[in-house]
């Protein structure tokens, strides 16, 4: 992923301050805590403490305590301000799709959503250590330099670029993955994927 494929345009409220726009901006770019504490020149803590603050705001979630366990925060914030349209990209955008199996293309989405690793395990049944090594098929799959940036971001903005999944589709995730959808499917991994199945046609 290299950055000149794609152009990052903030539209956030008033109401958002400047330090936290732009580190939206540096997130939605995939950087790294790191990358954003010196591209910002502020220290780490101060990243985690504004993208905490941003998910509890928008996430509309008083407690820290379900976010936390539910969703990655960072990849969950990312996608709310797509899908509330706070950012928006330009990509150079080609259809090139990586070909997935019914269980990876799955994944993706769900990872996409935003899901926690520990959430995934729960979900597929696995342990977390297989969620992660399935991961790591999806990174080396897209090419994802896990090395400079944000792997599930990085992870998100290729899969988009390559059309293995359209903005529309992760609308339609985005709301059967809310803490209040998830809460009706009980970690009942077949029954998510049999309503996605029939709702929305873009899985199997």
């Amino acid at each position: 992923m290299q950055s000149r494929q794609i152009k990052v345009i903030l539209q956030t409220p008033h109401y958002i301050s400047d330090l936290k726009a732009r580190i939206l901006e540096a997130l939605a770019y995939a950087l790294t805590n790191e990358a954003i504490s010196k591209n910002l020149d502020i220290s780490i803590k101060t990243v985690e403490s504004n993208i905490t603050s941003l998910s509890k705001r928008w996430l509309k979630k008083q407690d820290s305590t379900d976010l936390k366990a539910t969703y990655n925060l960072r990849q969950r914030l990312l996608l709310t301000a797509l899908v509330q349209n706070h950012i928006s990209y330009n990509f150079d955008a080609y259809s090139d799709p990586v070909n997935l199996d019914e269980e990876l293309y799955l994944l993706l989405l769900l990872v996409m959503a935003g899901l926690s690793n520990n959430y995934l395990a729960s979900l597929f049944a696995l342990s977390t250590k297989a969620i992660e090594a399935r991961l790591s098929q999806l990174y080396d799959y897209f090419n994802v330099d896990t090395k400079v940036y944000n792997p599930r971001v990085a992870l998100f903005l290729i899969a988009l670029s390559r059309n293995n999944v359209s903005i529309t589709v992760l609308e339609k995730i985005y709301k059967e993955t809310t803490l209040e959808s998830l809460d009706i499917y009980k970690n009942d991994l077949a029954l998510l994927q049999s309503n996605l199945q029939s709702q929305y046609k873009f899985i199997g």
